[in-house]
């Protein structure tokens, strides 16, 4: 009997990739039949406008980490569990998604919540393993019925990790472009470049490039930073220091960035992408779906499974934080003296396979499997 409904699980929805992946994959799926449901625990503050017929249920039970105490946890616990009970006994039909949170993930087990899939959206070294709860969510990658991977390099980490048997249960599926493609965004000579992103010192590292650019002597470039966080004033007080704040544009959060980018300045000629470690950044296939050429440090995971190196972008090698803005700085300065170019033909080529009709068929293939 073919499964109907998909039940998407998510500890708290926000604003960013992850939520924009699923809302696509969800739209998609509402398009070919399927019944959606997404099961919340917390809404957090602004975030992604839910998507068109899909049906939301709000649990609000979910405590952060840092509210947590033994009996009120408990208890948020025992009312998330009884309030996926409801939901199950309405669809007992269902495959249930959780969206890379093993919060969701073990309220799902609780309530015998089956089949359960995990949709890993971060590195499982970086992210789950070096988590001090490593030695009780380890038992969790065993006991779902399948772990969806975002890209190879992600599923030699569960490999590495978790051995043969968690592997044998992991399938690859890239994450859907979430943008709407422009005529070209890419802008050789302009020598205006783009990051996008989320402003934050723990993993996005936007320090490097502001400090690459204040490697660079001529001062006829423009960086446009598209993005919000934590990090904003120290990375605008570090641009100031180095003297090369009027250069950029703070531009904050845009709904969609390549509209604005389009809007106001036509194109660039990279976006530039700094972190310590991703998932699978989508960001880079949205820019490369628009023509831009990415410039990417080779982080675990996802670059490397995006940038065919000198086709569609640069990679930079993973080293040292003082060598990393180094190289970032050397690459900046090829493009501003016109050595490096690229064919926007070839860059939108290269991320085909992330067309959403593409990606959503290898999920149907996924929940037909449990019928």
């Amino acid at each position: 009997m073919r499964k109907e409904v998909v039940v998407f699980l998510f500890s708290l929805y926000s604003r960013g990739g992850l939520e924009k992946v699923t809302n696509v994959l969800a739209s998609e799926l509402v398009n070919r039949g399927y019944k959606v449901v997404y099961a919340i625990d917390r809404l957090d503050g602004p975030h992604e406008v839910l998507p068109e017929r899909v049906e939301v249920r709000v649990f609000a039970e979910y405590l952060p980490p840092s509210r947590r105490r033994t009996l009120t946890f408990v208890r948020s616990w025992m009312r998330s569990r009884s309030k996926l009970l409801e939901l199950k006994s309405c669809y007992p039909n269902a495959v249930y998604v959780s969206v890379s949170s093993l919060y969701s993930a073990w309220v799902a087990i609780s309530a015998n919540a089956r089949p359960l899939f995990l949709w890993l959206h971060g590195s499982v070294e970086e992210v789950f393993v070096s988590s001090r709860k490593w030695i009780v969510n380890k038992k969790l990658f065993l006991r779902v019925d399948r772990l969806v991977a975002l890209s190879e390099s992600m599923r030699k980490e569960i490999s590495n990790f978790l051995g043969e048997k968690v592997l044998r249960k992991t399938l690859v599926i890239s994450n859907p472009a979430t943008t709407d493609v422009r005529e070209s965004l890419y802008s050789p000579g302009s020598n205006r470049f783009a990051y996008v992103g989320r402003l934050d010192k723990t993993q996005k590292k936007v320090y490097r490039i502001i400090r690459a650019f204040g490697m660079i002597e001529r001062h006829d470039w423009e960086l446009i930073i598209v993005g919000d966080g934590p990090e904003k004033e120290n990375l605008y007080d570090l641009a100031q220091s180095l003297g090369i704040n009027e250069r950029i544009i703070w531009a904050g959060w845009q709904s969609d960035p390549w509209k604005y980018v389009k809007d106001n300045f036509g194109g660039v000629e990279a976006l530039l992408l700094t972190s310590d470690y991703e998932g699978f950044p989508a960001v880079l296939v949205e820019a490369m779906a628009n023509g831009i050429p990415c410039v990417a440090v080779d982080c675990p995971t996802g670059p490397s499974d995006i940038i065919q190196h000198g086709v569609n972008g640069v990679l930079i090698p993973f080293t040292s934080d003082e060598q990393i803005i180094k190289d970032v700085s050397d690459v900046l300065k090829e493009f501003l003296e016109g050595k490096l170019a690229f064919d926007q033909d070839k860059i939108k080529a290269s991320v085909a396979d992330h067309d959403p009709s593409a990606v959503v068929q290898k999920w149907i293939e996924l929940i037909e499997g449990y019928s």
